[in-house]
């Protein structure tokens, strides 16, 4: 069956580069052999360059959510605490239900919609519940578009508490600026389909010495997920279980081009392209759901004008112009679009997708100047390097 290539503004995964998914032509090798060790220390340099750590990296041929999972797993037991800064989906519902699995007490710390809790609104939440042994972040919310801004602040006070400091980077890393060892994050969970614009079913979880050093005292809670498993074989600089050998060689590539384009200046295209598209939307009547200072530069959250159906422009998107963005989530799936500012994006994607959804306004009898949405976002864009 052929299928039609489409430009991926998902939230994840987003659009491969040729490049990236040449890579996985490459010849199949054997995952104990010389040239896979080669390849899984050329992941390991990229991706402690990606975290900005000198700690170990767990790469497991699972999604960003077996990631998370796989930092709960090996620190969570019957009976802890774990606050969670609850922002969306990701950090409430799903965090929640992973903690439950393992038999933790998942307590909840929520902002208004489009807000994130802040740095003092964590402190006194840690000052309520003093018995907490974890704290879980998503920096990055992708069911809302929502950017815990003060992430270094709380982590490195969470830190100074004794409590584990467990980060959700998924739709974050190499989007923002991220420094793991830096901010004291313990455990800080990513994965292939997003900033990194490789395909996804590859994660990775950067660990710390104080993880490492406490695992052995207690009784693993999964053998898939197992940190002592990865720890053990990572002497030999190998994974416990069969990988997806090309979608390691897929991301050794990614890593390879982020190199290349420097980690510092992708976050400055994603935090440029971002506003551009938020300053065109907002010409077309589109409402941002994240305020201003929480905004994510990964992921761009918007409420069509009134009596303008989200199904009906995420449709027209994808059947006439080949874009595909998303729906809200949960209790927002029919009131927002989420359009992923993510991997290689550059002004073309933007001009050509505000322009589409222009149009798609003007079919469905907005009034609006034709070519607005492109004239403002090219004014955010003058001068930037990825025009």
């Amino acid at each position: 069956m052929d299928y039609k290539e489409y430009l991926s503004l998902l939230p994840g995964p987003v659009s491969v580069p040729r490049r990236v998914m040449n890579a996985m032509l490459k010849p199949i090798i054997g995952h104990r052999s010389r040239e896979f060790k080669e390849l899984y220390t050329r992941l390991q340099e990229g991706l402690k360059y990606l975290f900005k750590t000198r700690n170990f990296i767990a790469i497991l041929s699972a999604s960003g959510t077996a990631a998370v999972e796989f930092a709960i797993a090996n620190t969570i037991s019957n009976g802890d605490k774990v606050l969670l800064i609850d922002t969306g989906f990701f950090s409430g519902t799903r965090a929640s239900k992973t903690i439950e699995a393992y038999g933790g007490i998942p307590i909840h710390l929520k902002a208004p919609l489009g807000y994130a809790p802040t740095y003092d609104d964590v402190m006194k939440a840690l000052d309520n519940h003093r018995d907490l042994k974890a704290i879980l972040v998503v920096y990055s919310e992708t069911s809302t578009g929502v950017l815990v801004k003060d992430l270094k602040d709380i982590c490195i006070e969470a830190n100074n508490r004794g409590l584990i400091t467990i980060v959700d980077a998924v739709s974050a890393a190499g989007g923002v600026e991220l420094m793991v060892d830096d901010w004291c994050i313990d455990l800080c969970a990513s994965a292939s389909q997003k900033c990194l614009a490789a395909p996804p079913g590859i994660s990775f979880v950067s660990i710390s010495e104080k993880i490492v050093e406490e695992v052995y005292r207690c009784k693993p809670r999964s053998l898939y997920l197992s940190l002592r498993e990865y720890l053990e074989y990572s002497s030999s600089s190998e994974v416990p279980f069969t990988p997806s050998i090309p979608l390691f060689y897929a991301l050794s590539e990614a890593l390879d081009m982020l190199v290349e384009e420097g980690l510092e200046n992708r976050i400055a295209r994603h935090r440029i392209i971002s506003k551009a598209f938020y300053n065109g939307l907002e010409v077309l009547g589109f409402k941002p759901l994240p305020r201003l200072e929480y905004r994510s530069p990964t992921i761009v959250a918007v409420e069509p004008p009134e009596n303008i159906s989200v199904d009906k422009v995420v449709s027209m998107l994808r059947d006439r112009y080949g874009i595909l963005v998303a729906r809200g989530m949960g209790e927002l799936r029919d009131r927002i679009i989420r359009i992923g500012c993510m991997g290689m994006i550059s002004s073309m994607e933007v001009f050509y997708t505000l322009q589409s959804i222009e149009n798609t306004l003007i079919e469905f009898g907005c009034k609006i100047e034709p070519g607005s949405s492109v004239l403002e976002a090219s004014k955010t864009l003058a001068g930037s390097l990825c025009i």
